[in-house]
């Protein structure tokens, strides 16, 4: 542009050739721009993006919050599915039959119980999906579907979820590749997330806890003498349990493996994330005091199972006395001794007098 003085003001005008020339460049600038942003979802044109080969999935335990985490490893399923379209928020994509190897599942959702003060409502895991662009033969959208394998581990429910997952592949220079990934559930776009019922379900009630309470009584019992309590909770091998001593956390117990507590009258061990296939023991160790240890029943063998919450279980030791009783047994032969000689002299001067008279 350039500036002229016309009657004391400045105005402006456009070199038309130059504007001209100008304008070209800018529409041609732009087209070529559009063009560009059309291949990015073109599957029939060349696109420079970067390969996508893993594709993460999300897995969630629920708990009640006081249920360990569980100790299992959660895996996935992919399956072909069938051609048709996808409005993937664009437009309605043609989508093509899934190609057996494009899309499969590499690694499942690894679970491990912590320790003490680790018991959680939500433990989360992830797994993994991944691409194989060699197997397609030409660019398009693929159509998969993503399940959880039912995995059959006590307690845990199964999330039936079954998403649809579809792969785009791409053309460029090099060769085929897979450029984007979109799953879906019910016809939206949703993350690949499970979500694992573990006891947070109230209706549904897989996990259990129950309370071992200490009672000492009798005539000679002291309330506040103390026993050593041997504790053990066969379950799922690996499997930890909360536990709580009169409200204290102590180290979870492992399932297969003894714990000692210290307990005396009305002291209370509790128990967590129990199912109804854990079996519970306790055993008193051999005590100098006299007392008579009983216990609820199958507590003692290993054979008590919870199938509810608010379970109780008793240990219960009893120490009683008696009247003693022991001095008729140790004097009683010289006192019937004593009683016959008696007899036996009245029964003498008895007969003699009778011959004096």
């Amino acid at each position: 542009m350039i500036l002229t003085k016309k009657e004391g003001q400045f105005v402006m005008r456009a070199d038309k050739k130059q504007f001209s020339t100008r304008l070209m460049a800018a529409l041609m600038a732009g087209t070529l721009a559009a063009g560009m942003m059309g291949m990015n979802v073109s599957a029939a044109s060349v696109h420079s993006g970067n390969p996508i080969t893993t594709i993460p999935v999300t897995k969630n335990v629920l708990t009640d919050g006081n249920t360990m985490a569980p100790n299992t490893t959660f895996e996935f399923e992919v399956a072909v599915a069938d051609a048709g379209t996808f409005n993937d928020g664009n437009k309605d994509q043609v989508v093509y039959e899934g190609i057996a190897g494009g899309l499969t599942a590499e690694t499942g959702a690894a679970f491990t119980p912590g320790g003490k003060g680790s018991a959680a409502e939500t433990y989360t895991a992830e797994g993994s999906l991944k691409t194989d662009a060699a197997v397609f033969k030409r660019p398009g959208v693929y159509h998969y579907t993503v399940t959880e394998k039912a995995n059959n581990y006590e307690g845990v429910t199964t999330d039936t979820t079954s998403y649809d997952v579809y792969v785009y592949v791409y053309n460029r220079t090099d060769g085929l590749y897979v450029g984007n990934v979109v799953s879906a559930k019910n016809g939206g776009k949703a993350d690949l997330i499970f979500n694992n019922d573990y006891g947070q379900d109230e209706n549904k009630d897989t996990t259990h806890d129950v309370v071992i309470k200490k009672v000492i009584t009798g005539n000679q019992a002291v309330e506040s003498d103390t026993f050593q309590l041997v504790v053990t909770v066969t379950g799922t091998a690996g499997e930890k349990y909360k536990v709580t001593l009169d409200n204290a956390e102590q180290n979870p117990l492992t399932s297969g493996e003894k714990a000692t507590y210290t307990v005396t009258n009305n002291t209370e061990i509790h128990i967590y994330g129990l199912t109804e296939g854990d079996k519970v023991q306790a055993v008193e160790e051999a005590n100098t005091q006299g007392y008579q240890a009983t216990y609820t029943t199958g507590l003692s063998e290993g054979t008590l199972t919870i199938s509810r919450d608010g379970s109780e279980a008793t240990v219960t030791n009893t120490k009683n006395s008696t009247s003693p009783t022991g001095i008729i047994l140790n004097y009683g032969p010289y006192i019937l001794m004593i009683a016959l000689a008696g007899s036996m002299v009245a029964f003498f001067f008895f007969k003699r007098n009778r011959k004096e008279a």
